[in-house]
Protein backbone atom coordinates (compact mmCIF):
# COMPACT_ATOMS: atom_id res chain seq x y z
CA UNK A 1 0.00 0.00 0.00
CA UNK A 2 1.40 3.40 -0.88
CA UNK A 3 0.43 6.84 0.35
CA UNK A 4 0.24 10.24 -1.29
CA UNK A 5 -0.27 13.52 0.54
CA UNK A 6 -2.95 15.28 -1.53
CA UNK A 7 -2.70 18.46 0.52
CA UNK A 8 -1.58 19.35 4.04
CA UNK A 9 -3.08 16.73 6.33
CA UNK A 10 -5.00 14.89 3.57
CA UNK A 11 -3.63 11.52 2.48
CA UNK A 12 -4.73 8.93 -0.04
CA UNK A 13 -3.60 5.37 0.73
CA UNK A 14 -3.84 2.99 -2.22
CA UNK A 15 -3.29 -0.64 -3.05
CA UNK A 16 -4.43 -1.47 -6.54
CA UNK A 17 -8.19 -0.96 -6.61
CA UNK A 18 -8.65 0.04 -2.92
CA UNK A 19 -8.45 3.61 -1.69
CA UNK A 20 -8.45 4.82 1.91
CA UNK A 21 -8.41 8.50 2.84
CA UNK A 22 -6.84 9.93 5.96
CA UNK A 23 -7.58 13.43 7.26
CA UNK A 24 -5.56 15.09 10.05
CA UNK A 25 -6.83 18.03 12.08
CA UNK A 26 -5.15 19.28 15.26
CA UNK A 27 -3.40 15.95 15.83
CA UNK A 28 -6.51 13.82 15.42
CA UNK A 29 -6.93 11.46 12.48
CA UNK A 30 -10.13 10.58 10.66
CA UNK A 31 -10.08 7.66 8.25
CA UNK A 32 -12.47 7.14 5.37
CA UNK A 33 -12.06 3.45 4.65
CA UNK A 34 -13.22 2.09 1.32
CA UNK A 35 -11.08 -1.01 1.81
CA UNK A 36 -12.13 -4.62 1.96
CA UNK A 37 -12.32 -6.97 4.96
CA UNK A 38 -8.95 -8.18 6.19
CA UNK A 39 -6.98 -5.09 5.16
CA UNK A 40 -6.94 -3.42 8.58
CA UNK A 41 -3.36 -4.21 9.53
CA UNK A 42 -2.05 -3.17 6.10
CA UNK A 43 -3.96 0.12 6.35
CA UNK A 44 -2.61 0.81 9.86
CA UNK A 45 0.97 0.06 8.75
CA UNK A 46 0.62 2.46 5.84
CA UNK A 47 -0.75 5.16 8.15
CA UNK A 48 2.32 4.71 10.35
CA UNK A 49 4.49 5.20 7.26
CA UNK A 50 3.00 8.72 6.91
CA UNK A 51 4.55 9.57 10.30
CA UNK A 52 1.43 9.24 12.44
CA UNK A 53 1.01 6.74 15.26
CA UNK A 54 -1.98 4.42 15.66
CA UNK A 55 -2.89 6.15 18.91
CA UNK A 56 -3.66 9.32 16.91
CA UNK A 57 -7.07 7.81 16.20
CA UNK A 58 -7.50 5.56 19.19
CA UNK A 59 -6.43 2.19 17.78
Amino acid sequence: MKHTELSKGVFELTTGFVRVYLLEHEGTLTMIDTGIPGMGEKILSTIESTGYERKAFGV
